[in-house]
């Protein structure tokens, strides 16, 4: 149990850090320093940094879709107004600066194969998943396109207008096209 604290320390302090600082800018030294852990700790639970990045990112996604998808409802009585409230809680609570995946795509583009899959795997998931809602809900799937854009211009808005502006747009701009 000792070892997974430390690593989730690690994962808590590295995943702050990128998000505020950015992925680059932030060197292992630092995680280490931060998290109060040793080179050797962090190197038997996170075999690189782009391993530890991967990992950020994937606590990051489970997070993201356990609000936009809470293990505790019916998905047959989910609709997609229940999926952006669930986008919303998230830009309140992690989103205020924008998009971590897209901060790490915009770093590692062409850098890392691993790191671009996970963050276009994420994004194409989210769009399946609007897709599958608005089918269940008897919802045109043409929506998909129009509600995801309006989920990510609502976490890039939250970073300039900040996250309650940002939201209350948003759902001016989806009651306009669901009715």
């Amino acid at each position: 149990m000792m070892g997974s604290s430390k690593r989730e320390a690690i994962l808590n302090t590295a995943e702050t850090l990128f998000y505020q600082y950015g992925f680059h800018s932030i060197g292992l030294k630092k995680i280490i320093t931060e998290a109060n852990v040793s080179i050797m700790t962090l190197y038997n639970h996170f075999s690189s940094k782009e391993v530890l990045v991967l990992e950020v990112l994937k606590k990051r996604e489970l997070y993201y879709w356990n609000l936009v998808r809470p293990q505790h409802r019916d998905p047959d009585n989910w609709d997609i107004e229940d999926v952006i409230e669930g986008h919303f809680m998230w830009l309140i609570e992690k989103g205020d600066i924008g998009c971590i995946f897209l901060r790490a795509l915009e770093e590692y583009r062409g850098r890392s194969e691993a790191i671009e899959k996970l963050i276009m795997d994420h994004k194409q998931a989210f769009m399946a998943y609007l897709r599958e809602v608005l089918a269940q809900n008897n919802r045109s799937p043409e929506l998909c396109l129009h509600i995801h854009t309006i989920a990510e211009g609502s976490t890039s808005m939250a970073e300039i207008l900040g996250p309650e502006k940002a939201i209350k747009v948003a759902r001016e701009l989806l009651k306009s096209i669901i009715k």
